[in-house]
């Protein structure tokens, strides 16, 4: 499947939007969860900007082309007067290259830094140091990959003499989504003692699980993602077009825990709220009509009880509600 630069620029334009929307979203809900700015917080402003800056870098060097999309026939129309602009699209896709690399890693880094959170007392700490080690082991190796794939730098724009396969960048592509797997599939362990937790409600271990399911679907985006590029001969717009998918997809997938923890603990806060205040004139009328069963029945004292119960075990998850934040 042949994707051309129409379609690779109108998905990164869309994938871009929806992330930066995601992204913002996390920021105003942590700053209205915790009145502060974090680490965080910091890996999301980056890659915010990362996002931003990656819009024009895609739309250049699609319009420009590179000297891969030259010497493997993908570029309509080609003549001598072109040899500059390719040379700046070329430069132009080795930073967004780094660019993309960094931003999943920054994706990466915040999940960890939410596992981080939930296991820091357990035996699987020693697990994370390790990823920390990983992740930033396989950040500089995919770096230097794109970087030095074409030795000397000038070949990654050069057409003649054919400059050989480095200007397809094989290695940097599979260096890159292997390590995606790798450090996933390392996620993916540590959740997995979270997900085994007895005493959690099955809301609870809902989303947990769906947590680890989506987790799974990352891989399979990323192995996707490098069979289409490589029956493409990496044609660069089809490489756009995935990575702004996977772009997608990383940010979905370590920032919706942390959104959805502080909305539950907005309404965590609120149940709280009209629990004092049910404590002080009597229980809530809203308490009652989310009762149905109640609904027929005088509020008498035990009726009140069964209340100040349902109230009781529906702010129970706020420690929970905390960690997932």
């Amino acid at each position: 499947m042949i994707i051309g630069a129409y379609t690779a620029l109108s998905a990164n334009w869309a994938c871009v939007g929806i992330t930066i929307v995601i992204l913002l979203v996390r920021l105003a809900a942590t700053r209205f969860r915790d009145k502060s700015f974090d680490v965080a917080s910091l890996l999301v402003a980056v890659a915010i900007a990362i996002s931003a800056g990656r819009i024009v870098m895609v739309y250049y060097y699609l319009a420009f082309g590179t000297s891969n999309d030259v010497l493997h026939g993908t570029r309509e129309y080609f003549d001598e007067s072109d040899l500059g602009r390719i040379k700046k699209g070329s430069i132009l896709i080795i930073g967004s290259r780094i660019m993309i690399t960094t931003f999943y890693w920054t994706q990466i880094s915040l999940l960890l830094l939410f596992y981080s959170t939930i296991v820091r007392d357990s035996h699987w700490r020693n697990t994370i140091r390790v990823c920390w080690l990983v992740v930033l082991v396989t950040y500089i190796g995919v770096v230097l990959a794109t970087t030095l794939e074409c030795r000397p730098f000038r070949l990654y724009w050069q057409i003649e003499p054919d400059p050989g396969q480095c200007v397809r960048a094989y290695i940097q592509l599979f260096m890159q989504g292997i390590s995606n797997i790798v450090l996933d599939l390392l996620l993916l362990a540590i959740s997995w003692p979270i997900l085994k937790l007895r005493h959690r409600s099955k809301a609870q271990a809902f989303r947990v699980g769906l947590l680890f399911i989506l987790g799974f679907f990352t891989i399979i985006v990323g192995c996707v993602r490098m069979a289409y590029i490589h029956a493409d001969n990496s044609y660069q717009p089809t490489r756009s077009f995935w990575a702004s998918i996977q772009m997608l997809t990383s940010t979905f997938v370590a920032n919706a825990p942390t959104i959805y923890g502080c909305w539950t603990i907005k309404r965590r806060r609120k149940s709280e709220t009209l629990a004092r205040t049910a404590s002080r004139a009597g229980p809530r009328p809203s308490t009652v009509n989310e009762l149905p069963f109640l609904a027929d029945y005088p509020l008498t004292q035990p009726t009140v009880a069964l209340i100040r119960t349902y109230e009781s075990e529906a702010v129970d998850e706020k420690a929970w509600s905390r960690h997932i934040a």
